[in-house]
C-alpha cells in the first residue's frame, strides 16, 4: 500500500475508494490518494455501507416531524378560524371555513405525497445499497468464475492447508466439486 503502482491505480479508480489499512497510527500512501481514509477496517465498512436501522429511524422521526409540524399549522389556522369566526358575519364565516377546509385538504394531499415520495427515495436508496452489497457479496463472486475450497478442516486459504491424497470440496457458482488433492504447489515469491 505504499507503492506507486498501487497509489496510481487507487487514484485512477472509477469508484469511490476508502482506504483502510491497519490500524489508526498507520499512514501509507493509498491513504492520500484514497476519496477517503478510514481509521481501521471496521470503520470503512460502516463508511460505506449505510445502517439498514438507522435509515428506518430518520424515516421515522423524519415523519413525526412533519406530522407536528402540520399539527402545528393547523392549530394556527384553528385559531385564525376562532378570531375570524368571533369577529365576521356568519355568510362571511361560512365562505372562510370552507377556504380553510379546500386549504386543510389541500394540505393534507401534499402531506401524503410528501411522506410517499420520502418512503419511495428511502426504499430506492436501501435496494440500491442492498444491489451494492449483493453484488461484491460471495455468491456474485463465485458467479464471476471463482470458488471456494473447504476440506474437513475447513476453508483452504493456503497450498499448505491440504496434504496431498486429501479429498477437498471446491464450491461454485452453480454446484460443487468433490476433488483429490495430487499434489500441493508452494507459492513462489515474486521476483523468484
Amino acid at each position: 500500500f505504499n507503492s506507486e503502482v498501487v497509489a496510481r491505480a487507487v487514484y485512477a479508480c472509477d469508484s469511490p475508494v476508502i482506504s483502510a489499512v491497519g490500524h489508526e497510527t498507520d499512514v501509507t500512501i493509498t491513504d492520500f490518494a484514497a476519496d477517503v481514509r478510514a481509521a481501521t477496517p471496521t470503520a470503512a465498512a460502516k463508511m460505506a455501507v449505510p445502517d439498514v436501522e438507522e435509515l428506518r429511524i430518520r424515516l421515522r422521526q423524519s415523519r413525526v416531524r412533519i406530522i407536528r409540524a402540520l399539527w402545528s399549522c393547523l392549530e394556527r389556522k384553528e385559531e385564525r378560524l376562532e378570531y375570524l369566526q368571533r369577529s365576521l358575519s356568519a355568510a362571511r364565516m361560512y365562505s372562510l371555513t370552507g377556504d380553510f377546509r379546500q386549504r386543510l385538504d389541500h394540505l393534507s394531499d401534499r402531506l401524503d405525497f410528501a411522506l410517499a415520495e420520502e418512503l419511495r427515495d428511502r426504499r430506492a436508496r436501501l435496494d440500491a445499497v442492498c444491489g451494492r452489497l449483493a453484488a461484491v457479496g460471495p455468491r456474485a463472486t463465485l458467479q464471476r468464475g471463482y470458488a471456494l475450497a473447504r476440506s474437513e478442516r475447513g476453508l483452504v486459504m493456503a497450498w499448505d492447508d491440504v496434504r496431498p491424497g486429501e479429498e477437498i470440496e471446491l464450491i461454485l457458482g452453480r454446484g460443487g466439486l468433490r476433488c483429490r488433492v495430487l499434489d500441493c504447489i508452494e507459492e513462489k515469491e515474486s521476483g523468484e
